[in-house]
């Protein structure tokens, strides 16, 4: 990373966050099944209490608690925190993941991969404790999905590669007597 990059980037990557968050949102709100046991394919994010969908201009969670409190145009019940707190992770783990990924000795395209590998593991983990939290659920249609996407990028990042993604035990623990 060149200087020149680190502000561009600093600022691009909590804006992408942001909008990340919208679409984690809304595969947290939609994935896991209502009370009727019907599930939703993602869509616009909506009132969980009258079920009226929101402005565009509201999509962002944060965006609507700073504007209307986080308050229905329609029924006036307040939106949940969680999608506020979810947009915030995205927001602020990109920015820390795309430094923590700078190794300037090894190039942009390992350190793009590191980052985009990182990413991808961070942001399913926020997806899955925010399902997690809510409905007490690990959904498989967001496990095997992302065990693929995790796999293909484990096989690509500098120093992993195939073999060592799938069969590696990198959690070994060593006891020492004293």
């Amino acid at each position: 990373n060149t200087p020149s990059i680190i502000a561009p980037m600093l600022i691009f990557l909590p804006i992408l966050g942001l909008a990340l968050g919208i679409v984690l949102n809304s595969l947290a709100d939609n994935l896991p099944p209502d009370a009727e046991d019907r599930r939703y394919p993602p869509r616009r994010p909506r009132c969980r209490q009258c079920g009226q969908p929101y402005a565009p201009a509201y999509w962002l969670a944060l965006g609507h608690w700073l504007l209307r409190g986080g308050r229905c145009s329609h029924c006036r019940t307040r939106r949940p925190l969680r999608p506020v707190l979810l947009e915030l992770a995205c927001a602020a783990s990109l920015p820390y993941l795309w430094l923590w990924a700078a190794r300037p000795a090894d190039g942009a395209g390992p350190e793009a991969i590191r980052f985009v590998a990182a990413a991808v593991v961070v942001l399913v983990f926020i997806l899955v404790v925010a399902i997690d939290v809510e409905h007490r659920l690990i959904l498989w249609p967001v496990v095997w999905p992302s065990a693929i996407a995790i796999a293909l990028l484990g096989s690509v990042t500098p120093g992993h590669g195939l073999v060592k993604t799938l069969l590696d035990d990198g959690w070994q623990v060593t006891a020492t007597v004293r």
